[in-house]
């Protein structure tokens, strides 16, 4: 009787644990989106900023595949429209050499592709075509209540503009990013199955780097919430609602973008030697 009492008061105790945890990172995640307006405006301080709101879909592919060992290619691509569906926003590929440093650490080395269109309230003087090469560090936490995961990436861009079908090269940028995001099944009874839905929350921030920045330097902000479905062990679909804070070069345009985004991703481990 008093080991079964010991047994459920130290389960209760170490839910309670992981709760806190995970509202601490909630927390977290709430403080970055606000960090970022008010560091912003404070560093700016330029009146008369114009903001515009406006409303996109993006949809995403993802890809990962194991090569050879703790080797394996990453793929991912992006087609995102501006005003829901009416105006082309932006085309991105990315390709990526992946290599697993352990079980929760892995590295990526890639190259993207990114077509950005003239679209929404404050378009662009021309289209950009860029050829970025890329860097990512991933952790992954995952233990019995919520997996935490965080990304870092660092981003050299190199971008042209397309003037009247001549491309004219522009200085190359460098951007660093950092994600934190938490990720958690659910389920009720056998109505869903615990093990194939799960919720995600995650905050990006974007940062310019070089002596050329200016007062550009927290370019873009994103925080994400959304509900997914795993098919088995390879395939899974995510949609959710992506708020999307940028600022333009001026530095006295800026977007509020509400965004719809859907994710199907697919995850294929080399098959065992005979």
């Amino acid at each position: 009787m008093i080991s079964n009492l010991r047994a459920t008061v130290s389960k209760e105790f170490n839910f309670l644990v992981s709760m806190r945890h995970v509202l601490g990172m909630i927390l977290v995640l709430s403080a970055l989106g606000s960090f970022y307006g008010t560091v912003l405006a404070q560093e700016t301080a330029l009146p008369q900023r114009s903001q515009v709101d406006q409303v996109h879909a993006w949809y995403v592919w993802n890809g990962q595949y194991q090569i050879r060992g703790k080797w394996g290619l990453y793929t991912e691509y992006h087609f995102r429209r501006a005003n829901l569906l009416s105006e082309f926003q932006q085309s991105l590929l990315r390709l990526g050499v992946e290599y697993k440093l352990s079980p929760q650490v892995s590295g990526i080395l890639g190259y993207g592709l990114i077509h950005t269109g003239v679209y929404g309230e404050q378009p662009l003087a021309h289209p950009l075509v860029e050829h970025r090469i890329w860097q990512q560090l991933l952790w992954k936490y995952p233990n019995r209540f919520v997996t935490v995961s965080q990304r870092l990436r660092m981003e050299e861009r190199f971008i042209s503009s397309l003037h009247s079908g001549d491309k004219v090269a522009l200085p190359v940028e460098y951007r660093i990013r950092y994600r934190l995001q938490l990720e958690r099944n659910f389920g009720w009874g056998t109505w869903l199955n615990r093990q194939r839905n799960f919720w995600c929350l995650s905050n990006e921030v974007f940062a310019n780097l070089g002596p050329d920045v200016g007062l550009n330097r927290l370019e873009q902000n994103r925080f994400y919430c959304g509900l997914g479905h795993r098919f088995g062990k390879e395939w899974q679909v995510q949609a959710g609602y992506l708020r999307q804070l940028v600022v333009k070069k001026s530095v006295y345009e800026e977007e509020d973008n509400h965004t719809l985004m859907v994710m199907v991703s697919h995850t294929l481990a080399s098959s065992p030697k005979p």
